[in-house]
């Protein structure tokens, strides 16, 4: 209690007692620091209390609304979270970060064409990333390497997407689409296998595909013909 001045008349003491009441500053959190990705647009900032407050800084879009500035140039920005209590009239500032980073680069390089059975390879041609994601297309799970190797089951088309991010939680996706055709099956049938030369050999391709091409090797002579001429072999 404070004391007020004591006035003397003779010999009787006057007094008078006045009660001060001192209220705390209220608790107030910024919330943990948060991280917006370059072109994010508004950000809202996050974990602040007690509610009601006013957020300050550079980039904040909305004092009350608190959201910040996603589009800023890359940076670490201070932004304070300023909150007056109704009933004490009290009030307390804390901080936090909020650093902006940029988005990473995804790009991959991978052939138009696989063939079922087998293994088809990516090359990442990323940047600024430090994870990757490979999503085949096919309903398989997803892969976490840097470059993908993938072996299709069946043919179709289907669209390869490779996620990239960095250590700030920025992603970038880039897809691609790939064509899985069957593998081809090789086979023939000769119309004769044995006999006196000269020897003539009609060849007969039995081969199973889409889109074949076919090289015969008859030691003697070679064929790019889906049914090569009648071959004849001499003596050797």
């Amino acid at each position: 209690p404070f004391q007020g001045p004591c006035l003397r008349t003779e010999s009787c003491a006057y007094s008078d007692q006045v009660v001060i009441t001192l209220h705390g500053d209220p608790i107030v959190s910024a919330g943990a620091n948060q991280t917006a990705c370059t072109g994010s647009g508004a950000v809202q900032l996050t974990g602040a209390s007690p509610a009601n407050g006013l957020w300050t800084g550079p980039q904040i879009l909305s004092a009350s609304g608190g959201t910040f500035n996603g589009n800023a140039p890359q940076g670490t920005y201070v932004v304070g979270y300023a909150y007056t209590d109704p009933l004490t009239g009290c009030s307390a500032t804390t901080y936090k970060n909020v650093v902006v980073s940029a988005i990473p680069n995804a790009s991959f390089a991978a052939p138009a064409f696989a063939c079922t059975g087998n293994v088809l390879n990516t090359t990442n041609q990323s940047s600024g990333a430090s994870s990757y994601t490979w999503n085949f297309g096919d309903g398989s799970p997803v892969q976490n390497a840097t470059n993908g190797s993938y072996l299709y089951s069946q043919s179709g088309s289907f669209q390869i997407t490779l996620t990239a991010s960095n250590t700030a939680g920025c992603t970038a996706q880039f897809s691609q689409n790939i064509l899985s055709v069957a593998s081809p099956a090789a086979a023939m049938q000769l119309s004769v296998n044995e006999g006196c030369a000269p020897l003539e050999v009609d060849c007969m391709n039995l081969s199973q595909g889409d889109n074949l091409t076919c090289l015969w090797d008859f030691q003697i002579a070679q064929s790019s013909d889906h049914t090569p001429a009648t071959q004849t072999f001499l003596e050797l």
